[in-house]
Order: structure tokens, then sequence, then C-alpha cells
């Protein structure tokens, strides 16, 4: 067997061993797509404590709940709305709720989805 014979099979073999790998590659991308599986935690590996909304008195931290609500039905931007009523979240109640209830009706993009976020952080009955 001459030089020139094994240099054409090792590239031979070489131009396999290439075209394997690109192949089982290829076919293994498609799994790349897939969504990645959600990891899961057992249950109970935080109390109930830490799991509940964390909500203050207003007084604490010197901010009335009812001069919030009256802030967010007098302003004027989406902005200001979001501002207010993720401060609200923290220290508001049932009162609130009922009182900003008519705003979900808002003609405004995104009034409603702030107040309903708000509504979630307060977690009361």
């Amino acid at each position: 067997m001459t030089t020139l014979t094994r240099w054409k099979l090792s590239c031979a073999l070489f131009a396999a061993i290439a075209g394997v790998a690109t192949v089982r590659a290829h076919r293994s991308s498609a799994d790349h797509n897939a969504p990645a599986k959600l990891a899961t935690s057992p249950r109970g590996t935080l109390p109930m404590q830490f799991r509940k909304p964390i909500h203050v008195s207003g007084a604490a931290i010197g901010i009335s709940q009812h001069d919030l609500v009256d802030r967010i039905l007098a302003a004027k931007s989406v902005k200001d709305i979001q501002i207010l009523a993720d401060k609200l979240g923290m220290i508001g109640d049932d009162d609130a709720i009922e009182t900003l209830s008519p705003l979900l009706d808002d003609p405004r993009r995104g009034v409603p989805e702030v107040l309903l976020a708000a509504f979630g952080q307060i977690g009361t009955q």
C-alpha cells in the first residue's frame, strides 16, 4: 500500500466521521427548540408566612391609605397611577379595593392592569 493510498483512506475515514457527527448534531438540534422542563421544588419548602404578601401599616411609613386612594383617583398619567398603586399594594385593605373598583373600567391603556396588580398585592379576602 502506497503513501498516497493511505492518505486517501485516512481522508475518507475523517470525512465519514465528520459527516456522521454533523448528521447527529443536526438531529439533536431539534431538541434545542423544545422548552426547558420546569423546576419543581418539594412542597412546604417555605413556611406560609414567607409566601404571603407583606403588608405594613401606612402610619409606620408615614403614608395614609386615604391619601393614596385620593391621589390615584386624581392622577392624570398611567405612570403616576402605577407608582401610587404599587405603594397601595403594601398598605391597602378591602376599603381601598372597593373605592378603586370603578377604575377597572378606565379607558386608559394599562390602568386596569395596574389596579388589578395592586389588588393582588393587597391579597385580602
